[in-house]
Order: structure tokens, then sequence, then C-alpha cells
């Protein structure tokens, strides 16, 4: 019988979760995983995917929903795409009552199906706002929480995080990458990462840039890289620079790297949050933007802060006043 995996929510981690998990359960089960992220392509297309499809013989198979479906269409397509699935085994990431309300009417018609509820820390707003413990526990058979720290852990069972490679199937790794920059998120995030990099690049000798989109900047000491799955680079990396978003912060603790946190405020994920609690280096980029200083200047002064007490080596100090 099929397994589904609802894994809609239009940036990476949704989709890489379902992954992390499908790739182990999609030898034994047919998995059909939904999803609505726009590096869907990439991933089907990674040499190192492919491999593993073929040597594991994966049995997984994708449904791509637009990202730019409305949510009129999400709720009017979503029941027949579930019911011509009939999956056995259905497992919904983060959003139990589904990205627009979609699995709302659905749920309840479904009770001879396991319903699985894979929980990600999220906003508490949007658990009050939808009464989303009384739904969980009305509609869904189990509850696993995929890091520490959720809100709703008291009402299942929690597991280790969800990420592509364990520490054994990465194997010890090296420092060859440099300081790897992890770039996602919106566009004015990418280009925040970029000028950071930027910057870096005259301090250090190499910067890896992981992105799904080609960085505008040129540099003889940036080096592109949208490798999937990326905590393959992260095992590589001499120090890594990202955001507090979830395979970020877990990527880089299965591989033992030092993580240095640009936080994003974000409707539902809590970036902050994780980072205090995982204890990660991490300073808000939204106190930055507005600021009379140059948030750029802030940033690296920061960044050369941790990287000092890291002990990775870099050339000279910056000043900040060079970037007035």
């Amino acid at each position: 019988m099929t397994w589904c995996m609802y894994a809609l929510g239009g940036g990476w981690g949704h989709l890489v979760r379902a992954l992390a998990f499908a790739r182990i359960a999609s030898r034994h089960h047919p998995i059909v995983i939904l999803t609505n992220c726009p590096h869907l392509p990439l991933i089907q297309s990674s040499s190192s995917w492919q491999k593993e499809v073929k040597e594991f013989g994966l049995q997984l198979r994708f449904i791509p929903i637009p990202s730019e479906a409305t949510i009129d269409s999400v709720c009017h397509e979503m029941p027949k795409i579930i019911r011509d699935i009939a999956p056995e085994v259905l497992f919904v990431d983060t959003f139990p009552r589904g990205i627009v309300g979609d699995l709302v009417p659905i749920l309840p018609k479904m009770q001879q199906c396991q319903r699985i509820f894979v929980h990600r820390d999220i906003s508490p707003n949007y658990l009050l706002a939808y009464h989303i413990e009384e739904f969980v526990l009305k509609h869904y058979s189990q509850t696993v929480s995929v890091e520490r720290f959720t809100p709703l852990s008291h009402i299942g069972t929690t597991s280790e995080p969800w990420v592509m490679r364990s520490s054994r199937e990465l194997g010890p790794g090296n420092q060859e990458a440099g300081i790897v920059i992890c770039v996602s998120g919106k566009v004015e995030e990418q280009e925040l990462f970029e000028m950071v990099s930027l910057k870096l690049c005259h301090l250090t000798k190499k910067i890896t840039i992981l992105s799904a989109r080609h960085p505008k900047i040129v540099n003889k000491n940036i080096i592109w890289s949208r490798h999937f799955p990326g905590i393959e680079v992260i095992n590589k990396a001499e120090l890594v620079v990202g955001s507090g978003g979830y395979h970020t912060v877990y990527e880089c603790q299965v591989t033992r790297k030092k993580l240095i946190s640009i936080t994003f405020s974000r409707l539902y994920d809590q970036q902050k949050r994780r980072c205090q609690k995982n204890n990660i280096a991490y300073f808000e980029s939204d106190k930055m933007i507005g600021s009379d200083k140059n948030p750029i200047a802030q940033v690296l002064n920061l960044l050369l802060r941790e990287i000092d007490a890291h002990q990775v080596q870099i050339k000279h100090p910056f000043n900040e006043k060079n970037e007035k």
C-alpha cells in the first residue's frame, strides 16, 4: 500500500524533510510526495539523488503543486489528489490543517488511514488561532516531533531531526570548502548573504556559496555550489554562515560544524528560538535593517567576532568605517 507525504510549504525545508524520511522508507513502501517547492527539478536532476534512487530502488514519485497556485485551487484539487492516491498512511509536515486549510474537510473522511503529523517548531500564534493541539488530537493518529522543544511534543514522540545524511553516511568531514554561506529564503535575504560573502572573501582564502540561485557577485575567492544534498557541502566546511532554518541548524549539528546564524522573521517558523534552544551564535537580521548604521558592516563585525573566537584564519580585521 502507498504512503503519502504532504510537504507543502514553498521552501526547501518541507520537501527535504520528506525526502530524508522517504529515501529510507521508500525502499520498502511506495511513497508519493506532494510538494510545491520550486526547487524540485534541481533535486530530481541531482546526480547524487539519481544515484540513490537507482542504487536502492526507491519507490518514490512526486506530485508537484504549482507554487503560484491559489488558495481556491489548492482547496479544490487536494481532495481529488488524496482520494486518487488512497494512501494507507498520510504524513503531514508542519501544517496539520494543510497549508491553506485544504486538509480540514479531508481528514474526517480518512479514519481508515493512519494520519501522522510531522511536527516542526511553529509559531504559537498559529497554534492558538487555529486550536492546533485540539485539531491534532482529534484528527491524527500520531504526532512525531522532528526537533526538540516543539510546543506539542507532549502529545507524541520525538525523533532525531530528519536530515538527508547521517553522520555515519557522511564520514569524517574536511575543510576544503572554506567558509560555507548557506543561502535560502527570499531574494533580499540572498542579497544580504552575498554581500557578507563579498566582504568575507577579502579576509579568508575561500568562500563557498551554497544556493539554488546563481549569485550575482563574482570573485575569484568565491565558489558557487548548488549541490544536493547540501549537507555534503556543509560536511566540508571550515565554518558555516546561514539562517536559523531547520536544515541549516540540524545539518550543522550532524556534521559538527560551527554555525553562525543570521535569523529572519517568518510567519510560522521560529528561527531565533531554534538558535537559542540549540546554543547557536546568532543575531537578528530585522534589527539591522532600518538602523542608522550600515547593516552589512554590523553583520560583519558580529561575524568576525565569532570567527575570531572560532580561530578561523583571516587576513585582517574588518573596519566598519570602510563601509560607510
